[in-house]
Order: C-alpha cells, then sequence, then structure tokens
C-alpha cells in the first residue's frame, strides 16, 4: 500500500502547463502608505507603467486580483460596526449606500443584478453598461464599477444622470488615482477586456487576537532594542527603494525596478520583517501573536485567490499586492494540488513559457 507522506504537498496528474497559473506580483503602494515607515505617493507618467503593463499581458490572465476587500468582507463590517464607522474607514462605501438607498435594494440584491447584467453583450448598449456601474457601487464592487466606467465614452459619463453627481465626480477621481489596482489593475483589465477585478483582501480580523492589546504590543515595540534596529535598517532599505523608483521614473520605465521587487534577494527581506518577531521575545508573546495574525490575513487572501481561480480550472490570475504579501502568498498557493505559481521574471525572461 502506498504511504503518502504527511510533508509532501498533493500533486494533480497534470503538467504545469495544464495546472490553473497564478501570478502575484508584489508592488510598492503606489498610492502611498500608513505602515510603519510613511510613503508618499509617487508621481509617475503613464508610459513608465507601459513596459511592466506588457509583460503582464503576455501572461493574458483570465482574472485581474487586488488588494482590497471583497463586496462580502464589506458587507460584514457594515453588519458588524454599523454604515457610519464602515464609511469611516472606507470611503466609497458611502457611496454604495448611496446608491442602495437609491436603487431600493440591498448590497446583495444589486450584486446578483450586476452580475445579471455583466452577462449580457454590453459594448452597444452604453445605459445598460451605466446600470452595471451603478448596481457594481451599489453592491460595495467599487473597482469593478471603476472599471466599467472607463469603458463608458466621456460624452456619456458627464451626462449620465443615475449617478448622482457626487458619485460621478469620485469615480473620475478614480480613474485618475495614483494607486496600483488602477494604474496597474484597471488599466490591464480593459486592454483585455475585462469585465470585473476581483477584490481578495482580507485584514477585517485586525493585527492581534485581541485590539485591547495592542498599546502593550506598541509599548513592548518600541522598548525593544532589536525593534530599534530593525526601523533603523528598514528606513535604510525604504530609502534606497525610492532612490531606485525615481530612478526607473526618470528613466520612464519602470519594469526593471519590479523586476527586482519580485526577485528572490528582495522577498527574502520581506520575509525577514516578519521573522524579526521571533527574536524580539516580548514578555506578552504579542511579537508572536502579531506574526500569527499576519499569517491569518494570508491565509485568507490565498483562500480568495483559489475561489476565483475556481471559475475557470485551467486559467490564470495575475493577483497585485503589496510586495511583503508575495513570499507568503507564493507559499501557501504553491501547496495547493492544481495551482501552478509562475513569475514576472518567467515573462520578461521566456515570455512563450507559459504560453
Amino acid at each position: 500500500m502506498d504511504i503518502i507522506s504527511p510533508c509532501a504537498p498533493f500533486e494533480a496528474p497534470l503538467s504545469p502547463k495544464e495546472k490553473t497559473q497564478v501570478l502575484v506580483l508584489g508592488t510598492v503602494h503606489l498610492g502611498g502608505s500608513r505602515d510603519v515607515v510613511q510613503m508618499e505617493i509617487r508621481e509617475f507618467a503613464d508610459r513608465a507603467l507601459v513596459p511592466l503593463l506588457d509583460a503582464l499581458a503576455r501572461f493574458q490572465p483570465d482574472f485581474v486580483g487586488i488588494e482590497s476587500y471583497p463586496p462580502e468582507t464589506i458587507a460584514w463590517m457594515v453588519h458588524t460596526q454599523g454604515r457610519e464607522d464602515t464609511e469611516d474607514s472606507l470611503p466609497f462605501a458611502k457611496f454604495a449606500h448611496q446608491m442602495q438607498d437609491r436603487l431600493g435594494l440591498s448590497w446583495k440584491e444589486a450584486q446578483e443584478r450586476a452580475l445579471g447584467l455583466l452577462k449580457q453583450q454590453l459594448e452597444q448598449d452604453l445605459k445598460q453598461r451605466g446600470e452595471v456601474v451603478a448596481h457594481l457601487i451599489a453592491s460595495y464592487d467599487w473597482y469593478s464599477a471603476l472599471l466599467q466606467w472607463a469603458y463608458l465614452p466621456r460624452a456619456f459619463r458627464e451626462t449620465y444622470r443615475d449617478v448622482p453627481e457626487e458619485i460621478r465626480t469620485a469615480l473620475e477621481h478614480g480613474l485618475l488615482a495614483r494607486e496600483e489596482a488602477v494604474s496597474i489593475g484597471i488599466v490591464l483589465a480593459k486592454r483585455l477586456r475585462h469585465q470585473r477585478i476581483y477584490s481578495i483582501d482580507d485584514g477585517i480580523e485586525g493585527d492581534l487576537p485581541d485590539p485591547s492589546q495592542l498599546p502593550v504590543f506598541l509599548e513592548e515595540f518600541e522598548a525593544s532594542d532589536v525593534c530599534r534596529a530593525f526601523l533603523e535598517q528598514l528606513r535604510e532599505e525604504v530609502k534606497i527603494e525610492e532612490e531606485q523608483l525615481a530612478y526607473y521614473v526618470k528613466q520612464g520605465n519602470l519594469l526593471p525596478f519590479y523586476q527586482k521587487l519580485n526577485a528572490d534577494r528582495s522577498l527574502r527581506n520581506s520575509m525577514d520583517q516578519w521573522l524579526i518577531f521571533f527574536r524580539t521575545r516580548f514578555a506578552s508573546g504579542l511579537d508572536r501573536a502579531r506574526v500569527a495574525m499576519w499569517e491569518v490575513r494570508n491565509l485568507h487572501m490565498a483562500a480568495n485567490i483559489r475561489k476565483v481561480t475556481a471559475l475557470r480550472s485551467g486559467g490564470r490570475m495575475l493577483v497585485i499586492v503589496g510586495a511583503a504579501h508575495k513570499p507568503f502568498l507564493d507559499t501557501y498557493l504553491r501547496s495547493l494540488v492544481d495551482i501552478e505559481i509562475v513569475h514576472l521574471g518567467d515573462l520578461v525572461e521566456s515570455p512563450r513559457s507559459t504560453a
């Protein structure tokens, strides 16, 4: 009798090319961040991303995923925290609630209507695509709404009255946002004629199992010599990263920057930022609890990615996330039976390798 080693991942009887392929693209947050080391919004010409977009287009993904909360997660936030608190943390939720009230639908009813409309041919029916936008907004699917809005001619967008002016203005600003979900995700999805963007993040459980313990964690973090040294090193790494980014922006080509960011050395650095919490030895044990909750978040993200790929077995999915997520997501997804991990370097060095 054959015995399966408990340490060996399950293998499907498929060749790598037959498997469902996932490319996790690690990125800096182009819209800035409020992490431990603050980062400002990056300014760059659209053409600087074209070589990267060309490489990603060669992958021909069937789905594009981004680091934002899916509609179901936002609906749960509203259920547990209320509309007002959710709108404070996710400003576009305010527009969702306005459209729900205007349409007289729940978020789930709006989602079902939007998905039904998306099965129809929208190219020649501008009004129907406008209806899709309204229902996607009401269903908390802001980025899919942005994608559909981008397909509409500007003249139609300016005169479309089924979406209030305040929301139309927010949609226009959204399409100009300097964030990777738009500058990479939506631009590529539109180029490939996709109809939806898939949100795969899930961090609502927080940074610690008990949020009330955050002051204790921060006090121990600030008192730790290991953490202080880590922050100094991190600031230096971010400074170098910002200088590299500025150089490639000036060159008008961000592809080499993304190649470096997604290379093994950078990914090891991203992993090291979390391994540090196994050297801090906080008396409370909250350092290891912080790592555990980071893993929980990434496990949820991996599950959301797998759920999307189930829509097309043997298909391809591009996932655009902060670079710190990539080594974790690659590790979790690689362990799945029907997933083959593809890297940006595969597309640049051997464009035909995933054909």
